[in-house]
């Protein structure tokens, strides 16, 4: 199963991700953030459990950073 982090600011996209996702065999979404704090919480919180994270779906203009800077983060 490869574990998908969504982060996206606009909630309505984001849940067309997670609904696209949910769709798609071998895919789960393990979480959806609208903010990079919260992806790297997310992120953080993956790692540490036994699923961590295989993918993710990045918003390149995000509320509290860029997504450039988040995925170098990451």
């Amino acid at each position: 199963m490869i574990n998908v982090l969504v982060v996206e600011d606009e909630v309505l996209i984001a849940e067309a991700h997670q609904t696209y996702l949910g769709r798609m065999a071998g895919f789960s979404v393990s979480a959806v953030a609208h903010t990079a704090r919260d992806a790297m919480r997310a992120a953080s919180e993956a790692a540490a459990s036994d699923s961590p994270i295989d993918l993710v779906l990045l918003d390149i203009g995000l509320p509290d950073a860029s997504g450039i800077s988040l995925a170098s983060a990451l």
